[in-house]
Formats: C-alpha cells, sequence, structure tokens
C-alpha cells in the first residue's frame, strides 16, 4: 500500500529533500512546463468542432446509463460482474474533476438493443447494450453518439460489445496485459449455432472488460482515438496504475483535458499525481480513422551508456540500456549507471512539482524504512499533463547475487506563491515497480 506523508518522516534524508523543494518554491523557482498535449474529438463528416463550430458533446454533463443484458447471451453471475466494473469504472469518471460530468443512475433492463437506433431519449443516457458482431470484425466494443438534426448536442449515445457466445470476457484484476494471462486460458468461442469442436470455431484468450467499457465509454462522451498524445483514446497493452483493482483502469490526462474541455467546471479541483510503466507507441496505429496507437510496457532497467532510441526499443521486450560492455546486463555494481524509463501522469486540474526518487527493493513493494535509496529527480507536470522520462540512476551498493526491483516513488505538489508555504491537501505521492529485476554484483 502507499506510505502516507506521515510516514515519509521517518526519514531525515526525505525531510532534508523536502526543505530543499520548499525552499526553492518558496523563493519563487519555477521549474519549466512542457507543451500542453493535444486531444481529438468525435465528429460527424466534419460537422462540428470545425472551425466557428461547436463541439459535440451531451447537452449536459450529468449522464444515465442503460444496461440491456437481454442480447449478453451471458450467466447471471456474469450480468452481476458487468455492473460490477461499470460501477468502478462510473467512479473514475465521477472523480475527474474540473468536469461537470456525473454518471447518476444505472439501470439494468431487457429491453432489446441494436446499435445506431435511437431509443429518442430526451435526457442525456448511454444504452449499453451486447451483439454476435460488430461494424468492424477485429472490434470487441464500439461507442458513438448519435448525433440529433441540425445540433452539435445530443441526448442519446451507445456502446456495444460482443456477446458472450461470441467472445470471451474475463473480470479479474488485470495484470500485464488487457488479454489475461496462464491463469485465464483460451477457451474455444464459437458463433452460434455452430456446435464446439468444429473447424470454424476460434480459439481466444479472455479479454477484460474494465478497459475495453472504459474506452467506449469516453467514446460516447465524445472522445475519439488520439494517435499521438497518452491517452485511454489509444488501445493498451496494460493496466495504467499500480492500484487496487478497482481503481487501476482510470482515464489518463489527455482523456481528462478533452473531458475538461467539454464539460468545464472549475469549482471541483483535483491534485493527484501517478508514475506508470507504459507509453504509447505511435509507430504502431490502427487501421481505423483518427488511428489509435498502441500502448507498451516500458522496456526493463539495464545497463549500457545511452539509452536505445530505435523504432521500438523504448518498449517491451528490450532493456533501457544500449551501448559499452555491459549493454543490457541487469547485474549492477555500486557506481554503476542503470538506465530506466518511466511516466509520470497528473491527473489534477492544477500545475504541481516535485521529485521522483528510485529504490531498490528485494520485494515488489516500496518500504521507506528498508528498500535502498538510489537518487533523486526534481520534475514538474502541467495540469492533465505526461511525461516520458529516460533517466540513469547512479546504483548503491547492493547485496551480491540478490536480486532487487527498482521501484519509483514520487511526490509532488502545486508550487507556492513567493514566500508561502506549500499546502499540504495539493500533495500527492504514488510509486510502481518497474519491469523485471536486478542482481547485485
Amino acid at each position: 500500500m502507499l506510505k502516507g506523508y506521515t510516514m515519509m518522516k521517518r526519514r531525515n534524508r526525505w525531510l532534508v529533500r523536502a526543505v530543499v523543494c520548499l525552499a526553492a518554491i518558496a523563493s519563487g523557482l519555477v521549474l519549466a512546463p512542457q507543451a500542453a498535449p493535444a486531444y481529438t474529438l468525435q465528429t460527424f463528416n466534419g460537422a462540428c468542432n470545425g472551425p466557428g463550430q461547436d463541439p459535440l458533446k451531451f447537452g449536459k454533463g450529468t449522464v444515465n446509463v442503460v444496461l440491456h443484458y437481454g442480447e449478453s447471451k451471458a450467466l447471471f453471475f456474469d450480468i452481476l460482474k458487468i455492473l460490477a466494473v461499470m460501477r468502478d469504472v462510473h467512479d473514475q469518471i465521477n472523480q475527474m474533476g474540473g468536469s461537470s460530468v456525473h454518471i447518476g443512475s444505472v439501470t439494468a433492463t431487457t429491453d432489446p438493443f441494436t446499435f445506431g437506433t435511437p431509443f429518442s431519449d430526451t435526457t442525456p443516457t448511454i444504452h449499453v447494450g451486447f451483439a454476435p458482431s460488430l461494424a468492424d470484425p477485429s472490434f470487441d466494443g464500439e461507442g458513438s453518439p448519435l448525433k440529433p438534426a441540425n445540433s452539435c448536442t445530443y441526448t442519446e449515445a451507445h456502446v456495444a460489445f460482443l456477446d458472450f457466445d461470441t467472445h470471451r470476457w474475463t473480470f479479474g484484476d488485470p495484470a500485464d496485459f488487457w488479454l489475461a494471462g496462464a491463469s485465464d486460458t483460451a477457451t474455444a468461442v464459437c458463433k452460434p449455432p455452430t456446435p464446439p469442436g468444429t473447424p470454424n470455431c476460434a480459439t481466444v484468450n479472455p479479454t477484460y472488460f474494465q478497459p475495453v467499457y472504459l474506452h467506449e465509454l469516453l467514446h460516447a462522451f465524445g472522445l475519439a482515438h488520439s494517435d499521438s498524445t497518452f491517452s485511454f483514446m489509444n488501445y493498451g497493452d496494460r493496466p495504467w496504475a499500480n492500484r487496487p483493482a478497482g481503481d487501476k483502469i482510470r482515464p489518463l490526462p489527455d482523456d481528462l483535458r478533452a473531458m475538461r474541455y467539454l464539460y468545464p467546471d472549475t469549482s471541483n479541483d483535483r491534485y493527484e499525481i501517478g508514475v506508470l510503466d507504459n507509453w504509447d507507441d505511435d509507430s504502431t496505429l490502427s487501421s481505423i480513422a483518427p488511428k489509435a496507437a498502441y500502448a507498451r510496457p516500458l522496456c526493463a532497467p539495464s545497463l549500457g551508456t545511452d539509452f536505445d532510441s530505435a523504432p521500438g526499443h523504448r518498449f517491451a521486450y528490450y532493456p533501457c540500456g544500449t551501448g559499452g560492455p555491459n549493454a543490457g546486463s541487469i547485474v549492477a555494481c555500486e557506481g554503476d549507471s542503470l538506465k530506466t524509463r518511466f511516466a509520470l501522469v497528473n491527473y489534477g486540474t492544477g500545475d504541481v512539482e516535485g521529485t521522483v526518487s528510485l529504490y531498490f527493493s528485494t520485494d515488489s513493494t516500496f518500504d521507506l524504512g528498508s528498500d535502498i535509496y538510489a537518487g533523486d529527480l526534481d520534475t514538474s507536470l502541467v495540469a492533465a499533463g505526461s511525461k516520458l522520462h529516460s533517466r540513469a540512476w547512479k546504483v548503491p551498493a547492493l547485496t551480491s547475487g540478490t536480486k532487487y526491483y527498482t521501484i519509483l516513488y514520487v511526490t509532488m505538489w502545486k508550487p507556492a506563491a513567493t514566500g508561502a508555504a506549500v499546502d499540504p491537501a495539493t500533495m500527492s505521492s504514488d510509486w510502481i515497480p518497474l519491469r523485471g529485476t536486478i542482481e547485485g554484483c
């Protein structure tokens, strides 16, 4: 679990670092912000979101959801799991801050559902249903507003998923990938009335419902794919946070910027940051315009004289370090330069600055009292901003032959006015173990 601010007081070293940082803030030092990311919004044949046009969005931010499960081919307990996943995703939407969006009631019904066939709602409503096939055969789900005539605001949107006879869904805690691992084995899926065991049955891995639902839900609110930004409107291969299952899949900064633009509300500030071990690979895009990038796990920490900048080499299954006699080595001696890559995200509504620290741990859990400290990085993030860092750290003394996880711990806060103290309510912390392990030499 995350350690709180009071726990940090257990080490004088952290206090020294904090005093130095706070003194810098008090003296008026402000770290240079990075360029703000863009986002892509839904449009219909060029209408809406063009020069001089209104954005395409719900008429107001309060939206109700209706789950149509009659065509789902799901068991009763699967329906309960779907509702639980929807609740977790709705909680993330409702906590985004800086926005008037609020998902209110959720009702379940056996009323028939056909994607694109309107229910003529007069209040903002998202209808969620199932079908044996979708418009693109490669899709697990699809989501879209239903545009009314002569208007850029709408009251109805649809989200559709492949039914349980056509596709295998799972509802556990997503591990390293959207597709489940060895514990969720592949299974035969046959479109009725084809009997199991016939040649045209497909063997598929199960897909986690939670991230697909969030992606399609954001489509329903008016967001489109976003190939060049760190966004959940791209396609993911990995969970987005080192958090409990219900809090692991959440909108990323670019999604937050878009939602706050479409549905603004400056009365509900939020200060929360995160450190993640993935980034969007825009060298590989989907075939559907606007095209989505594929998110990849980042490279595993290793030794080397440089970072490999070749296409794809920042991502999994490559070591972070390249060049020199120890390129890619995970055996680290005191004084070696360990190459790492990681992403920082600011979920909040205000700019923040602070520090990132690296620790070596004998397990994958952060413990400030026992983990071995390696160093700090000062950084900043604009509101709803993100950064990909390529960072080398000096390796401290490690026990020979012992395997260590490299754990990043980040603490950030809202910059204070000159002479003023930092507001503790704006301070936020997060941590994550990076991929792989390092062995002491």
